[in-house]
């Protein structure tokens, strides 16, 4: 659990990460249906009363991505004290509706994700063997105290918003459920998408999140795609005139990190290039760089840690990178607890990154895309 009060609120954020273990496609979908269902209903509050209680500032939502379920939700200070109760129901009372579960397993062959999404996570999860017990189990096994890290920001005292959940009288049970056994098939990840738009990725093998050399590998993501004077930009879309948008990732999963490089493409431009191609061409402008372009990402991360960037590599929650909201700092407070064990401090992060050498940035990149793996969505 932590803390950042934050005087210039006017309201409370409340950023819950609930770490869920390694696992194949069905434990992904009982994932999905868990956190689409979580929300819904529990013994206490329905739907709409925790909406109107949690929904303050931060509107009540939960998410999930390879290694955590993000649930996040705003108070009132006023409210902070009896919202405790409300947020114990969400993770001990729960009822997961059956007619809801239907209802998402029923839509989910209608759901078609834009091409960006569909590039960033391309497994697809299949719901129709998941049934409420599956849910029921994971939930029990996954919202136990030991598990669930809570990041509180916004306008409070120092002390009070722990304080007042260490005070809330009602316990927090501990449910047995069955032995779990991890589904340890490969997964199935999409290779067409209708959109019209073909998206080429290389993604690193995953690294451990506390990696001593994480920060000279975040500054290799900075000087590879992040802002025009990044090599992406300049060679995939200036140079070879290949792609409207490219990016590269700071990506999630159940074991640590992994850096991606994405760019989408029109799926009817014949002289496309591939995957291994895109691979080369980075290759080539990694090996050029110079001073000039490890200081021009060093001072984009400074910008991005202290004013955010629309295009910042750290994609560890969904669609769209952690920003410097209030709600995305005190998410990344949490997560970090979570994915580390210490506390996220950006201001030791940049330090290593200039710390870091022109040639060590250079050798991480040239290894991520060396070693990456290729993956082609065909646009169609």
């Amino acid at each position: 659990m932590i803390e950042l009060p934050d005087a210039s609120a006017n309201y409370i954020t409340i950023q819950v990460v609930v770490k869920t273990p390694p696992g194949g496609p069905f434990d992904r979908a009982v994932n999905h249906l868990l956190a689409d269902t979580l929300l819904d209903d529990s013994e206490r509050y329905s739907k709409r009363e925790l909406l109107d209680l949690l929904s303050a500032g931060t509107r009540l939502r939960c998410d999930w991505t390879p290694d955590e379920i993000r649930i996040q939700m705003g108070v009132e200070p006023s409210d902070l004290a009896a919202a405790m109760d409300a947020i114990k129901q969400i993770f001990t009372h729960a009822t997961f509706p059956a007619e809801d579960l239907q209802a998402i397993k029923d839509d989910a062959p209608f759901r078609h994700p834009g091409f960006w999404d569909l590039g960033l996570y391309p497994e697809r999860d299949d719901t129709k063997y998941v049934d409420r017990r599956d849910v029921l189990d994971a939930y029990h096994r996954l919202f136990i105290p030991s598990n669930v890290w809570i990041g509180f920001g916004g306008d409070f005292a120092a002390g009070k918003a722990v304080a007042a959940w260490n005070t809330d009288p009602n316990p927090w049970p501990i449910v047995k459920t069955s032995t779990w056994y991890p589904d340890k098939t490969a997964g199935q990840d999409v290779r067409s998408d209708s959109t019209g738009v073909t998206t080429l990725r290389l993604d690193s093998p995953s690294f451990p999140a506390n990696d001593a050399a994480f920060p000279t590998k975040l500054l290799a993501l900075y000087a590879l795609g992040v802002g025009k004077g990044a090599t992406e930009f300049q060679v995939l879309r200036e140079q070879m005139r290949w792609s409207y948008r490219q990016e590269v990732m700071l990506m999630p999963t159940a074991s640590g990190f992994e850096m991606s490089a994405m760019m989408a493409m029109n799926a009817g431009d014949k002289t496309a290039p591939s995957a291994e191609q895109m691979r080369d061409a980075l290759l080539k402008g990694v090996a050029a760089w110079t001073q000039a372009d490890l200081d021009r990402a060093v001072a984009m991360a400074q910008v991005d840690f202290t004013r955010g960037l629309d295009g910042s590599p750290l994609y560890l929650c969904g669609d769209w990178p952690i920003g410097q909201s209030l709600e995305d700092r005190t998410f990344l407070a949490a997560y970090w607890l979570m994915k580390t064990g210490s506390p996220f401090d950006s201001d030791a992060l940049l330090a290593g990154m200039r710390a870091s050498r022109l040639e060590e940035v250079r050798d991480q990149a040239t290894a991520f895309l060396k070693d990456a793996k290729a993956t082609t969505i065909l646009g169609g």
